[in-house]
């Protein structure tokens, strides 16, 4: 799919449909790491295009955006690095947020495990449900997060249209209920 969307940019380049897959379909994700005993950040900025979504332990769509997006703490001690260049070492968590959201959010359900006993990959198979309209607001940057964000960047969305990629015909027709569940 990443490469049928990197074709049609490159297909409108030049034309007045340029930038159209970008706005329709790419998002902003923020990892922040938090020193706890000091008041260091670090911010890192990514794009994505899709969400690739745990089903281990999760139930629904919502269960796995919050997995995703819950905060980490460490285990181990957080090297930070002054401008000076001296390193100290901090305990520290990291949360994901997501600053920008597409309209159209494509969802992967990653369904694939490493069974330790085997050594093979299994496919898990929970159910998962996801409904075709979901509610990001609680995975959105806060408030402090977004202390050193450029205002002009706009606003975040809340509410996007979720789409499974799979090529499965009755996935389709689930796609016009009002809850979508699929099991492999």
């Amino acid at each position: 799919l990443r490469k049928l969307l990197d074709e049609l940019e490159s297909q409108m380049e030049g034309t007045e449909q340029e930038g159209t897959i970008k706005k329709m379909m790419v998002g902003k994700m923020l990892y922040a790491t938090h020193c706890l005993d000091a008041p260091h950040v670090s911010r890192r900025e990514e794009d994505f295009y899709d969400l690739e979504l745990t089903v281990k332990g999760a139930s629904s769509l919502e269960d796995s955006i919050k997995s995703m997006c819950a905060t980490e703490k460490f285990d181990f001690k957080y090297q930070w690095e002054a401008e000076d260049g001296t390193k100290t070492e901090h305990e520290a968590e990291r949360r994901t947020t997501m600053r920008n959201m597409p309209p159209i959010l494509l969802c992967h359900p990653n369904r694939l495990s490493f069974d330790m006993q085997t050594l093979q990959p299994c496919t898990i198979p929970d159910r998962w449900s996801f409904p075709n309209e979901v509610d990001v607001s609680p995975y959105l940057e806060t408030t402090s997060d977004r202390e050193h964000r450029d205002e002009s960047e706009g606003p975040t969305k809340a509410n996007t249209t979720i789409v499974e990629t799979n090529r499965d015909e009755e996935a389709l027709e689930r796609a016009q209920s009002e809850e979508w569940t699929r099991n492999n």
